[in-house]
C-alpha cells in the first residue's frame, strides 16, 4: 500500500543515516582510540596509534622494508605449516594451543592438500615434490564420511588441480616439472568430482550440501542449501572438465547457476537460501557477504577464466542490482530480495571479498572506497569482526571473533596489482603486525574476541592456502604468479586463463587405472572438444545411477516467478518416459528428453529419486541402452559393487 511504501522509504532513510553517522565515528575513533595491533613500526607512525591519515599512507614502503615485509610473512607461514607437519600431520587441521591434530573434514590431511601450492609460490620445490609423491602414495577418497560439497570443492579438488597445474609445469617457473609425475593428482581430482557429483541430482540442479564419499547423498539428507553452497562450482568444475574431457562437470555447474538465477526477483536480487528440491526460497534476504557471496564472486571468476560471455552477463545484472540496493555509503547491508527494504545493517567478514571482484570487473573506484571502508573497521580492532552492525558502531554480538580469514587481504592484493598504489601496501603491513601477535607455540592461532584479543585453539586451512599466500604475493612483486594472468578460486588455487593452459591440457592421459568404460549418463560432446580430446578414465563403482538427462535439460534465463516458503508452486506429477537410444559421436550426443512439466518456474523435469537399491551403482556395460537403469538384480548389483571395492583397493595398493 501507498502508506507501506511511505514507511519504507522513511525506514530506509532512517537506516542511511545511521549508516553514515557510523562511518564518521568509525573515523574519529580511528584518530583517537589506542590499539596495539595496528599501525606500523617505521617512520613518525606510532604502532600503537589508530591514526588514519590516508595521506601518510599514501608514502611509499620502501624495496627493503618491503622485502622485509615479505620475510615476515614467509616466517609465519613456515611457523604454520611445520608445527602442522611436526604435530598434527596426516590428520586434518592443527590445533595450535595443544600442538594436536584434529579430523574436521574427510579425514585426508587437508591442510597439506589445501596447501600444496603454496610450497610453490614460495619457492620450496623440493617440499612440494615431496609431499606431491606422499599424496599419490597414501590419500583415498573412498570413504565412508559425509562431507560439505562446497568445502571439499574449493579446497580439495581445487587445491589437486592447482597442484597438478605446477607439478607439470602449465607456467614456465611456476612449479615442476615434477620427476616421474604421471598425471596422478589430475586423476585424484577426476575420482574426487565424480563423487561430488552426485550431489546434484536434484529436480532443480542445485546441489545437495552434504555428500558421503563413498555411498552419494545420505538418506534423509535436508534439501536446503545456502547461495553460495548452490553456485559455487564454475571455476573448479570447468577446469576439471577442460583438463580431463568430461563435459559433465562443468555443465552441472552451469545448470546449477542458471537454476539459481533463474529463480531470482524482479529485482534481480537472489534470496540466501533455498529448497534445491522445490526451488523455494527459505531465506530472502539478499546481501553479498555470508551465504550469498562466492556466487558472485564465480560469476566474474568464471567469466574471466573462460572468456564465458553469459556468466559475464549475469554477473553485470547482478552487479547493478546489488549496487542499487545494496550499498550505503560505500557498505554494504542485506535486503529483502522482493522489494529492496534494508532488513540488516550488518558488515560481516565475508564481504570483505568484494573489492577484489570489482577490481576484477574493472570497477577500481568502487573498489578503493569499499575497502577503505572494510580496512577502519581492521584497524580499530586490529581484526575484522565476523559482524560489525553499522547502526551501533559495534562489533555485532556473537560475532567477534576472527579465524584468519583472508578475504580482506585477497582484496588488497587485487587492488596492489591493479593500481600499484602503494596505500595498500601500507595496509597490508598492519596485517602482517596484527597476525605475528597470533603465533603461539605450535602455529597460528585464530583470535576468538576482536576486542580482547582473546584466541582459540583452531587454524584452518585457509590460513596457510590463502591468508598467507595472498599477504605473500602483495608484497613479493616478482613473483612467477604476479606476471602471468591467473584467476584464484575462492581458497586461494591460482589457474593460469584457460588460453594458457587448454593446448597443455591436450597432452596425453596417461596413467596405469585408465579404464575406457564410461557411464553413458556421464557421455557427450566435450564442451572444449575443439581443445581437449577426451580422455579414457573410469568412472568409480559408487556413482550414482543419475537421471540420463541430468545435465541437459533446458533451463531458461528468464526469471521465474519467485517461489517461497509458505506460498505454492505448482509443479504437475509426471511419469518419467522412455529415452531413446543414445547416438554418440565424436562431436555430440544426441538424446530424446521426457516432455518438461508445467511449472511456474523454468522448464525442470521433475523425476523421481533413484532408489537406495540404485542410489550407488554405476550402470554395468551389460545395461540396456535405453533403460538408463542396470538389468542385472539388486543382489547382482551389489556383489559387483562389493567386487569394484576390491579392485581399487588392489590397486591402490
Amino acid at each position: 500500500t501507498e502508506r507501506d511504501m511511505r514507511l519504507s522509504v522513511w525506514v530506509q532513510g532512517l537506516v542511511l543515516a545511521c549508516v553514515c553517522l557510523s562511518w564518521h565515528v568509525l573515523v574519529l575513533a580511528e584518530t583517537s582510540t589506542p590499539n596495539g595491533a595496528a599501525g606500523s613500526s617505521s617512520g613518525q607512525e606510532n604502532p600503537d596509534s589508530l591514526d588514519f591519515d590516508y595521506a601518510t599512507f599514501a608514502d611509499p614502503i620502501g624495496e627493503e622494508e618491503r622485502i622485509q615485509l615479505k620475510e615476515r610473512v614467509r616466517t609465519m607461514f613456515y611457523h604454520g605449516y611445520d608445527s602442522y607437519m611436526q604435530h598434527a600431520f596426516p590428520a586434518d587441521e592443527l590445533l595450535p594451543i595443544t600442538c594436536t591434530g584434529t579430523r574436521t573434514m574427510g579425514d585426508y590431511s587437508l591442510t597439506l592438500l589445501d596447501t600444496l601450492d603454496t610450497l610453490v609460490i614460495m619457492g620450496n620445490y623440493t617440499e612440494f615434490e615431496d609431499r606431491v609423491r606422499w599424496v599419490i602414495a597414501n590419500i583415498d577418497f573412498n570413504k565412508d564420511i559425509p562431507v560439505s560439497v562446497f568445502e571439499t570443492n574449493i579446497r580439495v579438488l581445487g587445491g589437486l588441480l592447482s597442484a597438478h597445474m605446477m607439478a607439470v609445469a602449465t607456467i614456465p617457473g611456476v612449479g615442476g616439472p615434477v620427476s616421474g609425475y604421471n598425471g596422478e593428482l589430475l586423476v585424484m581430482a577426476l575420482d574426487m568430482g565424480w563423487r561430488l557429483l552426485a550431489a546434484f541430482d536434484t529436480s532443480t540442479g542445485i546441489p545437495y550440501g552434504t555428500v558421503n564419499l563413498r555411498h552419494g547423498v545420505p538418506q534423509g539428507e535436508t534439501p536446503i542449501t545456502c547461495t553460495a553452497g548452490g553456485g559455487t562450482f564454475s571455476v573448479e568444475f570447468g577446469v576439471l572438465s577442460a583438463l580431463t574431457g568430461h563435459a559433465a562437470f562443468e555443465r552441472a555447474a552451469r545448470r546449477a547457476v542458471r537454476a539459481l538465477w533463474s529463480r531470482r526477483s524482479e529485482i534481480d536480487l537472489l534470496g540466501n537460501h533455498i529448497n534445491t528440491q522445490t526451488g523455494e526460497w527459505t531465506h530472502r534476504d539478499a546481501g553479498i557477504g555470508s551465504g550469498i557471496d562466492s556466487f558472485y564472486e564465480y560469476l566474474i571468476k568464471a567469466a574471466v577464466l573462460f572468456d564465458d560471455q553469459e556468466y559475464e552477463q549475469i554477473f553485470a545484472d547482478a552487479y547493478k542490482a546489488a549496487l542499487k540496493w545494496l550499498r550505503m555509503d560505500g557498505w554494504y547491508v542485506e535486503a529483502n530480495m522482493l522489494k529492496g527494504q534494508v532488513t540488516w545493517p550488518l558488515f560481516n567478514a565475508l564481504q570483505a571479498y568484494w573489492p577484489g571482484v570489482q577490481v576484477l570487473y574493472g570497477d577500481i573506484d568502487m573498489a578503493t572506497v569499499t575497502a577503505k571502508n572494510f580496512h577502519l573497521v581492521w584497524r580499530k580492532y586490529g581484526f575484522t569482526p565476523e559482524g560489525y552492525n553499522l547502526m551501533s558502531n559495534q562489533v555485532q554480538p556473537g560475532q567477534g571473533g576472527y579465524p584468519l580469514r583472508p578475504e580482506h587481504i585477497e582484496s588488497l592484493y587485487h587492488l596492489y596489482t591493479a593500481t600499484h598504489d602503494p596505500l595498500w601496501l601500507r595496509f597490508g603491513r598492519d596485517i602482517v603486525n596484527s597476525l605475528e601477535r597470533t603465533r603461539v607455540k605450535c602455529g597460528h592461532a585464530a583470535v576468538s574476541n576482536v576486542e580482547s584479543h582473546t584466541l582459540e585453539n583452531r587454524m584452518d586451512s585457509f590460513f596457510l592456502s590463502e591468508t598467507l599466500k595472498y599477504l605473500y604475493l602483495l608484497f613479493d612483486v616478482d613473483n612467477h604468479i604476479n606476471t602471468y594472468p591467473h584467476i584464484f578460486n575462492t581458497e586461494g588455487h591460482p589457474y593460469p586463463v584457460s588460453s594458457i593452459f587448454l593446448d597443455h591440457a591436450s597432452a596425453e592421459f596417461n596413467h596405469p587405472h585408465a579404464h575406457p568404460h564410461i557411464p553413458e549418463i556421464f557421455q557427450g560432446a566435450s564442451f572444449l572438444d575443439h581443445k581437449v580430446p577426451r580422455h579414457s578414465c573410469k568412472a568409480p563403482s559408487y556413482t550414482r545411477v543419475l537421471s540420463r538427462d541430468l545435465f541437459d535439460i533446458p533451463v531458461t534465463l528468464q526469471r521465474s516467478n519467485v517461489s517461497l516458503v509458505g506460498q505454492t508452486q505448482t509443479v504437475q506429477p509426471q511419469t518419467q518416459t522412455q529415452t531413446t537410444a543414445t547416438t554418440a559421436t565424436s562431436d555430440s550426443t544426441t538424446k530424446s528428453k521426457p516432455a518438461s512439466a508445467k511449472t511456474t518456474g523454468p522448464s525442470f523435469v521433475t523425476r523421481p529419486r533413484p532408489s537406495p537399491a540404485s542410489s550407488t551403482t554405476a550402470p554395468s556395460p551389460s545395461a540396456s541402452p535405453t533403460s538408463g537403469v542396470p538389468s542385472t538384480s539388486p543382489a547382482d548389483e551389489k556383489q559387483e559393487q562389493e567386487q569394484e571395492q576390491k579392485k581399487e583397493i588392489v590397486n591402490r595398493t
